[in-house]
């Protein structure tokens, strides 16, 4: 298993690019997802709605065991909390908003949590997998706001998610604030033809020489990668997002890929606090 080494520096960046469950599954599922919002008048509420081609699916009743945040609203089984809870990512750093399953297996995990920038709104929805195979994950659908209206389209592709409790991260941006809750179209998760490495990671929080925010890191597998996609998030001191970033153009000699996400800013809406890294390395 990877483990997380976090070097909370300030350093000046020296460049810059834009930005467990052992369950099976060796077989093709479709599937669609009830909504979950995580405003403050529903966030511990279902929502049932069907669509023209979605049937109803009975979701788990939110746990009372988990040690998350106080202001995530819970729907999966205490087993599957407890997962969560102790994998050694920084999944748990996160406010998140809402966390669910699309599949009765508990083997992806949707975690979502929307967030305003002080100019903009995003929505930013993490898919861990808790199979013990890696996946690949697709899905479309759009989030929605207090009156159910469509404030963005979101569009997942995912070729790899490593098993075991890798998370990839995936943000959209929004034309007006979203409660957290998305109609999703369709999904369908399959296992990956890809392979995952098993990694570590150092990395370190800074300012370029411009003023800008951004993060320098370093991911170290255990063998050989031939891509990786990285995703970081900014945090504050309640664990809420401030702040995103991605990079796919790491440089990569073997097992160690170098490379740094800048956050385009040069201050966030709210007190930096802390970041979140995550990385989805695949085999050579």
């Amino acid at each position: 298993m990877k483990k997380l080494r976090v070097l909370f520096l300030a350093v000046v960046l020296a460049g810059a690019m834009t930005g467990c469950l052992s369950t099976s599954k060796d077989s093709k599922v479709d599937t669609k997802v009830e909504e979950k919002d995580t405003s403050s008048d529903s966030a511990g509420k279902e929502k049932e709605k069907e669509t023209q081609e979605e049937t109803e699916e009975s979701q788990p009743q939110a746990t009372t065991g988990a040690k998350f945040r106080e202001t995530a609203a819970v729907y999966v089984s205490d087993d599957a909390a407890a997962v969560l809870e102790n994998l050694d990512t920084d999944y748990t750093k996160i406010a998140w908003g809402v966390i669910y399953t699309p599949s009765e297996d508990e083997g992806p995990i949707i975690s979502i949590a929307p967030y305003f920038d002080g100019e903009n709104y995003f929505i930013v929805i993490g898919v861990t997998n808790l199979y013990d195979k890696d996946i690949k994950f697709e899905a479309s659908g759009y989030a929605k706001d207090a009156q159910d209206e469509n404030v963005g389209n979101i569009d997942i592709k995912i070729g790899n998610i490593g098993a075991g409790g890798d998370t990839a991260i995936y943000c959209a941006p929004c034309e007006a604030g979203s409660t957290g809750a998305i109609h999703w179209d369709g999904m369908s998760f399959e296992e990956s033809k890809s392979q995952r490495v098993n990694w570590e990671s150092d990395w370190a929080l800074g300012q370029a020489e411009d003023g800008s925010i951004g993060i320098n890191y370093m991911i170290d597998g255990e063998e050989e990668m031939s891509a990786v996609k990285v995703s970081a998030l900014v945090l504050d001191e309640d664990g809420f997002i401030i702040g995103f970033g991605e990079s796919d153009d790491a440089k990569i000699d073997g097992n160690t890929a170098i490379g740094a996400i800048d956050f385009h800013t040069k201050e966030f809406n709210g007190t930096v606090a802390d970041g979140a890294l995550f990385a989805n390395p695949v085999k050579k």
